[in-house]
């Protein structure tokens, strides 16, 4: 006896929190809905890499090529990204798999 009068409180509880949730539930959903389909429009044209400049995705591949430094004999090559929202560009150095660098 003394056992259902201690778990009757914890269910009233229980089902009090999870008729909360489901009241807020529709609403939660919808948003939810309207995030993924943001993200969804936003990759539909196969964007770029993120600019650290303005934080676009915009940043496209402009050039590859032989880098200039003593590691192109190993295949090193220059990459010139730029962004096609703020037009700043980075140029990075990408070395092959298992090059060791020292």
């Amino acid at each position: 006896m003394g056992d259902a009068k201690v778990e009757l409180p914890i269910m009233e509880y229980f089902d009090r929190h999870i008729w909360e949730q489901l009241k807020i539930a529709p609403e939660r959903i919808a948003a939810l809905e309207k995030r993924v389909a943001d993200l969804e429009s936003k990759l539909a044209r196969c964007p770029g890499e993120v600019c650290p400049y303005c934080g676009a995705l915009a940043m496209r591949l402009e050039t590859s090529e032989r880098s200039r430094s003593l590691y192109s004999k190993f295949g090193a090559r220059e990459e010139t990204w730029r962004c096609t929202e703020c037009r700043r560009g980075t140029v990075q150095t990408v070395y092959p798999k298992g090059m060791p660098l020292s």
